[in-house]
């Protein structure tokens, strides 16, 4: 039996074979972001997520729209991460980080500070969650980075030169 991923990624495949080279990045792009509407949404097709946000992103070189790309990359690294694989997640988040929407550079730092802590690379994750803490956060995802903040230091060496630097901060 054909999954159906399979099914639903051949039929878009379809129309990408007929769409003009500048617009299949945003062809294959708009499904994906139709599909994360909603928290259930986006569970529910995590597998369709991936697959499309990975068929999407070889086309953004000759894209109309590459500012999307970001996007994409980290909708495709959050289903990832949300199926407990982080090297492919941080792959993504990582490619987020270096397409520099401005705007979108506290979102990308939250999302490395989830998948350094999913490496157990503390560090990493400390220093990435206070970045995105101090370039502004909406209020729910700026609770839940100090939270993890909070988490992380208690991993940290007591010495470590994050914890003060944030204690001469404050």
């Amino acid at each position: 039996m054909v999954r159906t991923v399979d099914r639903q990624s051949s039929a878009i495949q379809f129309g990408l074979d007929i769409t003009d080279e500048q617009r299949q990045f945003m062809y294959v792009a708009q499904f994906v972001f139709g599909l994360v509407q909603s928290d259930e949404s986006r569970e529910q097709h995590s597998e369709l997520i991936i697959a499309l946000g990975e068929k999407a992103l070889p086309f953004v070189g000759r894209s109309e729209s590459p500012r999307f790309r970001q996007q994409v990359q980290m909708l495709v690294g959050d289903r990832y991460l949300a199926r407990n694989d982080a090297e492919n997640a941080w792959k993504y988040f990582l490619s987020a980080a270096f397409n520099g929407d401005p705007e979108m550079d506290a979102f990308v730092r939250y999302d490395l500070g989830r998948v350094y802590e999913a490496l157990g690379r503390n560090r990493r994750a400390y220093a990435n969650y206070d970045r995105a803490i101090s370039t502004g956060l909406p209020p729910s995802l700026n609770e839940t980075a100090q939270t993890a903040l909070e988490r992380l230091k208690l991993r940290l060496d007591p010495d470590d030169e994050l914890l003060q630097e944030d204690s001469e901060d404050g």
